[in-house]
């Protein structure tokens, strides 16, 4: 991410730190952190990518539902500061 690090532990749960302005470490703040944060209500994730351009991240669930986060392109731009699922392709 931008300005953000994001981190996929073993157990299936993302940790993110860093700048947190728009929401993109997804615990519900906009506090910068220093040292690592649960990304709030994720589990089983298998795999994580951080925007470099956009302040926002995403994850896949292994049920291969998508979870994003952050400052996130849809019909307009939106802030969504926990992670929400998104029905990208199917």
């Amino acid at each position: 991410g931008n300005l953000s690090a994001y981190a996929l532990k073993s157990d299936g749960t993302v940790w993110a730190w860093g700048y947190n302005s728009f929401g993109q470490l997804g615990d519900n703040t906009t506090n910068m952190r220093i040292t690592p944060v649960q990304v709030s209500g994720l589990n089983s994730i298998i795999n994580i990518a951080g925007s470099i351009y956009f302040f926002s991240a995403y994850a896949l669930k292994s049920d291969s539902t998508v979870w994003a986060w952050g400052v996130i392109a849809l019909a307009n731009w939106v802030t969504i500061p926990l992670p929400s699922a998104m029905l990208l392709c199917r």
